[in-house]
């Protein structure tokens, strides 16, 4: 899957179908795309710790972590 995404123009898919894929095979995500809330803030689902997540991130053209979880709704609001 990855070197079929590999230059390709939409590569920020792949990092949300990888991490979809991954957390249901391993219980940890690459990219941080799947989020949960915990005590109140946001954070993402468990990593897989294969590198700096912001790196990873831009390498797939996707923002910093922190900025994608300010994104979300507060916990408080149900949705």
């Amino acid at each position: 899957m990855q070197r079929h995404f590999a230059g390709q123009r939409f590569p920020r898919q792949y990092g949300y179908l990888y991490d979809r894929v991954m957390l249901k095979l391993t219980g940890k995500q690459r990219y941080g795309t799947q989020v949960t809330c915990i005590d109140g803030e946001r954070v993402p689902q468990p990593l897989d710790e294969s590198g700096a997540i912001d790196e990873l991130r831009a390498g797939i053209g996707l923002p910093p972590l922190a900025g994608y979880l300010a994104s979300f709704p507060d916990c408080s609001v149900r949705q």
